[in-house]
């Protein structure tokens, strides 16, 4: 964080460093690493598996590993009302833009993007899933200040 929120720049400029200055640099502006999603484990390409099953062996990771900060596993949840008020806690966050959508079924295929994020406008956080859709998941995200709309 910087100046209070996310900063994809600081982030991009501590990867990109060495040496006495990514040290300097981790000092002064930690970071954490939020997992949503994993396709690869012990040379294993999960690829092709759905969704649901990559998440299961993420939460799987944290729970066998014991991890804490700076690691977070992002929350995931099917209860739109669940969804709503992580669009309202995960967003109070600055620079956390809103929530991505994807199908628990859902292989990942590079290349393709499958999934929906809904950006937080600011408003009412109950207008911000849509009611034409019952959503199979909803995961928080955010990338860094770039904005990513798919409809």
């Amino acid at each position: 964080m910087v100046g209070g929120r996310l900063s994809f720049e600081a982030l991009q400029r501590r990867a990109s460093s060495g040496g006495r200055t990514a040290h300097q640099l981790a000092e002064a502006m930690p970071a954490h690493f939020i997992a949503f999603d994993v396709l690869q484990i012990d040379a294993q390409e999960l690829l092709t598996e759905p969704y649901e099953h990559r998440r299961a062996v993420l939460e799987g990771l944290f729970t066998d590993h014991g991890l804490t900060a700076p690691w977070t596993l992002c929350p995931t949840t099917t209860d739109p009302a669940i969804a709503k008020e992580l669009m309202t806690s995960w967003t109070d966050v600055s620079g956390v833009e809103g929530l991505v959508i994807k199908g628990l079924g859902q292989r990942s295929r590079p290349g393709v993007r499958g999934w929906f994020k809904i950006l937080y406008p600011g408003d009412d956080p109950a207008e911000r899933i849509p009611a034409s859709r019952e959503p199979s998941t909803l995961t928080a995200s955010s990338y860094g200040t770039h904005t990513l709309v798919h409809r």
